[in-house]
């Protein structure tokens, strides 16, 4: 085999094997490269100008995949997940074939730019009122819930659970980061992403390939959510080759004719 022929064999097998690496990287960089996730991502809904950062009560994107072993979570907000003021909201994830409407919750403690993530399991939970003094397995609805400041639609908030609902604990280092997106400082983006194996949610779940995830979060006052989701897994799925790997895939045809003109 000639040297161009190794090339180009080289290139093709790179091109081939570089889909394995298309899942989100966990960098707390969403803001930079959010095609990073691909069709799994949703952005704002426009009721505060999402994703130009600098709005403490905007969730600007919200990322959800999987691969064969792995979720991987990702979001984007105005809102500083360690403000304490109206305070950051769990993630809630839904499986879709449960009767339990969010049946886990993802809890996360921030320390510089790394996490440390609870996945929680909210199987049956009821939602309490953001006001209530309750020990009980439960989901903490928001703050407004009444109108004219109804923000109940963002429900839920937050999980209430006891050591014995914990079902791992794991922390993640430089997944947690913000940004400032003009020249005056001011718009600040906060970004925190995270992944865990497929395996903790299927023990209670079920295979999660046969079933659509939900993926949702909103802060304390109510004021923005976002919900994102997956759809079951087809069990034949022939992934489509990209513009690149058609292009390259052209010069074997094009090999011969260069020999021959040789």
């Amino acid at each position: 085999m000639n040297k161009s022929c190794k090339i180009i064999n080289l290139v093709f097998v790179v091109l081939l094997t570089s889909s394995v690496f298309s899942f989100p990287i966990m960098d707390g960089k969403f803001f930079t490269d959010a095609s990073d996730w691909g069709s799994s991502y949703v952005n704002g809904d426009g009721i505060v100008g999402p994703g130009v950062g600098g709005q403490a009560y905007d969730v600007e994107f919200l990322g959800l995949a999987t691969d064969a072993n792995k979720l991987y979570f990702g979001l984007q907000t105005g809102h500083s997940p360690v403000d304490k003021i109206y305070p950051p909201g769990d993630f809630a994830l839904e499986v879709s074939g449960n009767d339990s409407l969010w049946d886990f919750a993802i809890d996360y403690d921030i320390t510089g730019n790394d996490a440390t993530f609870y996945l929680i399991n909210m199987k049956d939970a009821a939602f309490v009122p953001y006001s209530s003094t309750t020990t009980e397995t439960s989901w903490r609805e928001v703050k407004y819930t009444r109108k004219p400041n109804d923000h109940s639609v963002s429900n839920p908030f937050e999980a209430i659970y006891d050591v014995d609902d914990i079902i791992s604990t794991f922390t993640l280092e430089d997944v947690f980061s913000s940004n400032n997106r003009d020249t005056k400082g001011n718009k600040n983006s906060y970004v925190l992403e995270g992944c865990f194996d497929l395996s903790l949610i299927e023990r209670i779940a079920g295979d999660v390939e046969d079933n659509s995830l939900t993926l949702h979060w909103t802060m304390g006052c109510g004021n923005d959510y976002l919900n994102v989701s997956r759809g079951p897994v087809p069990n034949n799925e022939v992934p489509e080759p990209s513009s690149i790997l058609m292009l390259f895939s052209g010069l074997f045809g094009i090999l011969p004719l260069i020999r021959m003109k040789k």
